[in-house]
C-alpha cells in the first residue's frame, strides 16, 4: 500500500480524505450555494405582507352600498331635521345627550372641566365619567354643535350610528365570512337597521359604540 505525499493538512502528514457531499447538497450537483437571505419570488413587500398579497381598493359596489346606508340613516331622522320641538321618544334621554354634546363643546372651547360638572346634582355635582357624557362623539361634533346646535349634533350621531354599525357589519361579511357582496350588504342592512337598532338610536346614540 503506497502513501501520498506528505501534507500539513492532513493527519501524521498524510493527505486527507476527500469528505464526499450529503444526499441533496447543492455542491454535489456543482451548483453554487445558495443565498442564506434570499428574497421571494417577486420582490419583498412593505410591511411585512406576503408577496402576493395585493392591497384591497374600494369598489363602486361599496360606495353605493355605504351611500344607501347613509341615505336610509337620514331618511329615518328626516322629520327630526329643523324640528327642534320634536323628540324621537317621549322621554329625558334625548334632551340629557344633547346636553352632554353641548357639555362637550364648551370642554373644546372653553375652561369647563370634561369630567364633572356642578350643573347636575346641584350644590354637589356629578362625576361625568360615572355617567354617558359621551365625550367620544361630543368632542368630534364641537363645530356641528356650536354652527348648527344640539339636536343638529344629536341627528349627525344617529346617522352614523345607524349607517356606521350597517357599514360596519358589511366590511366584516364581504371580507371574512360570506363569498357574495349582495348578501353582505343584506347582511349590514339587517344588522345596522334592525328595529332594536332603530328603537335605541333615538335614544342612546352611544349603544353601537
Amino acid at each position: 500500500m503506497g502513501l501520498g505525499r506528505p501534507d500539513a493538512d492532513g493527519p501524521d502528514g498524510l493527505m486527507a480524505a476527500p469528505v464526499a457531499p450529503a444526499p441533496g447538497d447543492p455542491e454535489e450537483a456543482g451548483g453554487p450555494e445558495p443565498a442564506r437571505n434570499a428574497e421571494p419570488a417577486g420582490g419583498s413587500v412593505p410591511g411585512g405582507a406576503s408577496a402576493g398579497r395585493r392591497p384591497r381598493r374600494v369598489r363602486g359596489f361599496d360606495v353605493a352600498v355605504v351611500a344607501g346606508y347613509l341615505g336610509l340613516a337620514a331618511l329615518l331622522t328626516g322629520g327630526q331635521w329643523g324640528r327642534p320641538d320634536r323628540l324621537f321618544h317621549q322621554d329625558n334621554d334625548q334632551m340629557l345627550f344633547e346636553w352632554m354634546l353641548a357639555r362637550g363643546a364648551r370642554a373644546v372651547t372653553g375652561p369647563e372641566n370634561p369630567l364633572h360638572s356642578a350643573a347636575l346634582n346641584a350644590p354637589d355635582g356629578v362625576n361625568l365619567m360615572a355617567n354617558t357624557s359621551v365625550l367620544g362623539l361630543g368632542v368630534p361634533l364641537t363645530p356641528v354643535t356650536l354652527l348648527l346646535g344640539t339636536q343638529q349634533a344629536f341627528l349627525v350621531a344617529v346617522v352614523a350610528y345607524l349607517a356606521g354599525t350597517a357599514t360596519a357589519w358589511y366590511v366584516l361579511l364581504a371580507r371574512r365570512l360570506v363569498g357574495s357582496r349582495v348578501a353582505a350588504a343584506v347582511g349590514g342592512l339587517v344588522c345596522g337597521f334592525a328595529p332594536g337598532m332603530v328603537a335605541q338610536a333615538g335614544a342612546h346614540p352611544h349603544s353601537p359604540w
